[in-house]
């Protein structure tokens, strides 16, 4: 007979692992924005850059839209992974789109 802590206990797991993932992207979206887009623009990438009037990312999809596009223009070689951690962090931090 399966007891409730053998079923509560990897769900209580499985639970916190689902729920932690967007703050890991978006800790992984930065440390990548950092190294690999901050690095190569002379401009400052920080709120005034990326809330700008006219910006190109209008929502999440076009946002990643976005992000992956510059990966490939400079063939950065990203995984799709990587691609959702900077749109995360870039989300999370300037954007707030839902």
């Amino acid at each position: 007979m399966i007891s409730v802590k053998h079923v509560l206990i990897p769900l209580a797991i499985a639970v916190a692992a689902v729920l932690s993932t967007p703050l890991m992207a978006s800790e992984d979206g930065k440390a990548k924005h950092d190294e690999k887009c901050a690095g190569c623009h002379i401009v400052k990438h920080d709120a005034a850059f990326y809330g700008r009037e006219g910006r190109k990312a209008t929502d999440k999809a076009e946002l990643r839209t976005w992000v992956n596009n510059c990966q490939l223009n400079f063939g950065l070689h990203w995984w799709d992974e990587d691609v959702d951690a900077v749109t995360a962090y870039l989300n999370d931090t300037f954007y707030k789109y839902k």
